[in-house]
């Protein structure tokens, strides 16, 4: 009797059939039948088969966690297993924290790394602490995800956290990392300190993540520092030094633009092709430039080639309800 036929009779039969099925049923060990299922998948080479076979395991193992399975799943060899993991437990039962604390502890630095980007739309108490002991983590792999998780959260708590990191951190890509979490998150308590520690820094390594965070934090003497870096260092980069600049004369009103640094940024608007950077270049300039320059400047802009330079030109003067 097909498995359909079995069911419908356990809807509809005589009461003995019923139990008859019921004892039949009892005897499934649905665990390791999920076990078995991820044994095909990982031996599969069709995604198509594979994901039917992933839905069933869902079906078999979740919503509610079931330990033994995650674990399977976050140790498999298979990437479409472990991503597929992350999926399930964002929709699964919110009580799979303590197994996440355990997890993040694993002897394999692929599973702890997992157990953060399974923690990422997480921003509950418990979730900050686990990945909070990550940043002592010994690879490099998986403190570089906890400071990303938490730069990308956005949470003011997280930013001594990571300045902490930042100050001990001896990887220069987690440190260029720490400086950029800081940026997302735009709360930096240590600001100055770490502004005084970068500028003495020559590391050309650090300087673009520095630079993105000099925009969000430094002030007008720190303008300075970037002029010296666009004369060492040319075209290079230059949007990024222009934008920061720019960022930093928006937050204080004493940080204008040199004469030098209006004519790179006007420089590098000319040349520049990417639209993007056109338009951030444009608008940085702008509010760097003292109040009259800048609004005769942007009703030059009115006439550019560049659509992105028109509409900084644009949205610069609507700010001052200037008519154009």
């Amino acid at each position: 009797m097909d498995i359909q036929t079995r069911f419908k009779t356990l809807c509809e039969g005589n009461i003995d059939e019923k139990i008859d099925i019921i004892d039949e049923l009892r005897t499934l060990d649905l665990l390791s039948i999920a076990h078995c299922l991820l044994d095909i998948i990982e031996e599969e080479k069709s995604t198509v088969l594979k994901e039917k076979i992933i839905l069933l395991v869902k079906q078999l193992a979740f919503p509610k966690t079931n330990l033994q399975i995650i674990e399977r799943m976050f140790k498999s060899d298979d990437p479409f297993i472990r991503n597929s993991t992350i999926e399930f437990l964002r929709q699964a039962d919110t009580d799979f924290l303590s197994t996440m604390a355990r997890l993040a502890d694993d002897d394999d630095k692929d599973v702890r790394k997992f157990v953060l980007d399974t923690l990422v739309e997480h921003s509950s108490k418990e979730a900050l602490m686990i990945v909070e002991g990550c940043l002592s983590d010994p690879a490099d792999v998986v403190r570089q995800a906890a400071i990303e998780y938490l730069g990308n959260l956005g949470v003011k708590n997280a930013a001594e956290t990571i300045e902490k990191q930042l100050r001990i951190e001896k990887n220069l890509m987690i440190k260029c990392t720490c400086l950029e979490a800081l940026s997302s998150i735009g709360f930096s308590p240590g600001s100055n300190s770490i502004i005084d520690d970068f500028t003495k820094d020559n590391n050309p390594f650090l300087q673009f993540s520095f630079v993105r965070y000099l925009g969000t934090f430094g002030n007008a003497n720190d303008i300075n520092y970037i002029e010296e870096l666009i004369k060492y260092k040319g075209a290079i980069g230059i949007t990024q030094l222009i934008v920061a600049a720019g960022k930093i004369s928006q937050r204080d009103k004493d940080a204008k633009f040199s004469d030098f640094l209006i004519n790179a940024a006007k420089s590098a608007i000319e040349k520049e092709k990417n639209e993007n950077s056109l338009w951030e270049m444009s608008r940085s300039l702008l509010y760097g430039m003292v109040a009259e320059d800048a609004i005769n400047e942007a009703k030059i802009m009115l006439d550019h080639d560049s659509e992105s330079v028109r509409e900084a030109a644009e949205e610069f003067l609507d700010n001052r309800n200037i008519s154009y």
